[in-house]
């Protein structure tokens, strides 16, 4: 009885340690492509979101870009 008490709870502790090792604590990212972040603008606009880059100097922003912009700001239609 007491064997298989202890088999269990081993049993048991192996499983979740190797659920925890499953787990990945740390995101994946990397850079989007400028086209691919282009698309995602024109998908924004079209669920009612106006994006526009503000990586200008003086945090100056507008509303078309031809380069990969580092600080997109998208906020509803009706807060610009």
């Amino acid at each position: 009885m007491k064997f298989k008490k202890i088999s269990f709870c081993f049993l048991l502790l192996l499983i979740i340690f190797h659920g925890a090792g499953q787990i990945k604590i740390e995101g994946e990212a990397k850079k989007i492509s400028f086209a691919k972040q282009e698309k995602y603008g024109k998908v924004l606009q079209s669920l009612g979101l106006m994006c526009r880059c503000c990586d200008l100097d003086g945090g100056d922003c507008r509303s078309s870009w031809d380069s990969p912009c580092y600080k997109l700001d998208c906020q509803p239609w009706r807060h610009f």
